[in-house]
């Protein structure tokens, strides 16, 4: 006699978390962001978005899905000097590899001040290491973002599904990002100008460092650097 089918919700893996039992793979989505193994069956994840949606309402808040490149910052692959301290400019290594940050301008505004009307998540397309990494300079207390961050390491595709994090109630939802493709043009996109501070490189197109000219001066003169003089 063969034993009973599992008809628990929550995977890791290839295993049932409640019972251990071995699963064969079905169409599973991410339960939790930080973790790109634990996911849940599409029964699973529609009651689990259920409760998080009555509590948002209950909050009184909508959900933002926000982007990380071009839409809040502008990153280009290797270190780049300037000759006086700009302002927020950050030096970041991921996974061994320097990459120079150029926050948005009054971005710790723009984001303290939508986190009283929304409840914000991050999407991108980058991996879980560079967003770890970002959000160590956005967001260092987690008091914005929490864990609710999505990443290419948990969503293994080169597209953003909103049905990956909300299964049901998508219209309680807000996009923000510079790319519309990505979305599949989807009604819950609001698209915004892509934000592009350095006149060379960026790391969706990576170029090699050595390309990169020296920038690195030891007066106080400011290079500009910048196509938005901001």
């Amino acid at each position: 006699m063969l034993p009973p089918e599992c008809s628990h919700s929550i995977r890791l893996g290839n295993l049932c978390v409640n019972c251990g039992k071995e699963v064969p793979n079905t169409e599973l989505y991410s339960t939790l962001y930080t973790n790109s193994f634990l996911k849940a069956t599409k029964k699973g994840i529609k009651k689990i978005t259920e409760k998080h949606t009555t509590e948002m309402l209950k909050s009184k808040k909508l959900a933002l899905v926000i982007d990380i490149d071009q839409t809040i910052l502008h990153a280009c692959p290797g270190h780049v000097m300037f000759g006086s301290i700009l302002p927020e400019i950050h030096h970041i290594f991921v996974n061994s590899s320097p990459i120079t940050i150029k926050l948005r301008p009054n971005l710790d505004l723009f984001l303290s001040s939508l986190s009283k009307i929304y409840i914000l998540h991050i999407y991108t397309l980058g991996t879980r290491e560079y967003a770890n990494k970002i959000l160590e300079l956005i967001d260092p207390s987690s008091f914005l973002f929490s864990n609710r961050v999505m990443t290419r390491s948990e969503s293994y595709s080169t597209y953003k599904d909103i049905q990956k994090i909300f299964t049901s109630n998508k219209l309680h939802t807000v996009i923000i990002d510079d790319r519309a493709d990505v979305w599949n043009y989807c009604n819950n996109l609001f698209l915004i100008r892509p934000y592009k501070y350095f006149e060379y490189g960026d790391i969706n197109e990576p170029i090699s460092v050595s390309t990169i000219p020296d920038t690195s001066v030891e007066s106080n003169t400011e290079i500009n650097l910048s196509t938005n003089k901001i």
